[in-house]
């Protein structure tokens, strides 16, 4: 996105700022300059997004929650205010912008998992700590103590009651590559893309993810029907369970080409 915005083009006959959580500013075309040049005070985190995108719902659940006095959390329904989504140059929804001093001060596209939400509250807001999911918390400490079997539970768990919780979808993604790794090679993998498969987890476990991802997506141009099946799907799995990490957008943008 564009440093600085168009917005001169835009009507200013107001719409209704109903609707959405209990902590942000619903933007439309008579107040979007309003809320960015509020940036210059305090800063802003605006959310363009859409009721149609499931991602877009959660991460504005996600933010109302994570909200706090040291940020302006704004939303944009790109459905009924297209013209302020058009002139902020949107391509992809949701897109997420912090503002700081009237200027763009970093963005991502696409759905994040709330842990990456977390993080843009933190940079944005340093002042202020950002509210903790207690059942996230209890689920990453049995990850990271290594109970794997109480970890795939607890992740598990938090996916029952809210389906589409991503960080918990990555939790639990971790959770089975560490299982995977654990177990070690079974008798019946023994086939050269059971070993290629093997490589891989063992080098995405180890945070090498430049090499696991390069493996993966090398076997998903060579082989074809069930294997190229198998090998997407791991690469699926590997981007769930580092989901935010850089390398994940450029692998997935690779895997997108060798499928199209």
């Amino acid at each position: 996105m564009a440093g600085v915005f168009d917005l001169s083009s835009l009507k200013k006959d107001a719409q209704s700022a109903t609707g959405g959580g209990a902590h942000e500013v619903l933007v439309t075309a008579q107040n979007v300059q309003e809320i960015l040049t509020s940036s210059q005070q305090k800063p802003v985190i605006l959310h363009i997004g859409s009721s149609r995108s499931p991602e877009s719902d959660e991460m504005r659940k996600n933010f109302n929650e994570l909200h706090n006095e040291a940020f302006t959390y704004a939303y944009v329904d790109a459905d009924s205010t297209p013209e302020v989504a058009g002139a902020l140059g949107v391509q992809a929804i949701p897109t997420v912008v912090a503002f700081i001093g009237g200027r763009p001060a970093g963005s991502f596209q696409g759905g994040q998992p709330r842990q990456v939400l977390e993080q843009l509250v933190s940079q944005v807001a340093p002042g202020e700590q950002a509210p903790a999911d207690p059942r996230i918390d209890n689920a990453q400490a049995l990850l990271q103590s290594g109970n794997l079997v109480e970890a795939e539970a607890a992740f598990d768990a938090i996916l029952k009651e809210e389906p589409g919780n991503k960080t918990a979808k990555s939790g639990l993604s971790r959770t089975h590559l560490l299982q995977r790794v654990a177990a070690g090679p079974s008798a019946e993998q023994s086939s050269p893309l059971d070993a290629e498969l093997i490589a891989a987890d063992e080098e995405a476990a180890q945070g090498n993810l430049p090499a696991a991802f390069s493996r993966l997506l090398a076997q998903l141009v060579r082989l074809v029907g069930d294997d190229k099946e198998t090998v997407k799907n791991r690469l699926i799995e590997l981007f769930s369970a580092f989901e935010g990490a850089p390398e994940v957008d450029e692998a997935r943008r690779k895997m997108a080409n060798a499928l199209f």
